[in-house]
């Protein structure tokens, strides 16, 4: 289970620290089929979406650089810790991943 909750209050100045550090940001692995998202709306049709999955290692060593950058920034302009926290809880799962070899990525929780 990955909270989450302060990665989301905190994504575009995430986002920005991670471009400022030459970082993937999150948005550089969220993926999802939109189609199955709006089957529930009779006016709107989106046609089925390739579904990209990336390595538990791309997305672990991804998360370590990241976690690093927010220890070791002095000008992080956002609360670093608790967003630690829920990239911690990430890396968990992506290390949980590794070792069946199971693929992963973002999707976004409407």
């Amino acid at each position: 289970y990955v909270n989450g909750k302060m990665v989301a209050h905190y994504l575009d100045p995430l986002q920005s620290f991670c471009k400022k550090h030459r970082l993937n940001t999150i948005e550089d692995f969220v993926c999802q089929d939109m189609s199955a998202l709006m089957d529930s709306f009779d006016d709107i049709h989106i046609p089925e979406q390739k579904v990209i999955w990336f390595d538990s290692e791309k997305g672990i060593f991804w998360l370590n650089a990241l976690i690093e950058k927010l220890h070791t920034d002095p000008a992080v302009e956002f609360p670093s810790a608790p967003i630690i926290e829920d990239l911690k809880e990430y890396r968990n799962v992506l290390m949980k991943a590794q070792g069946i070899d199971a693929k992963w990525h973002f999707e976004i929780d409407i």
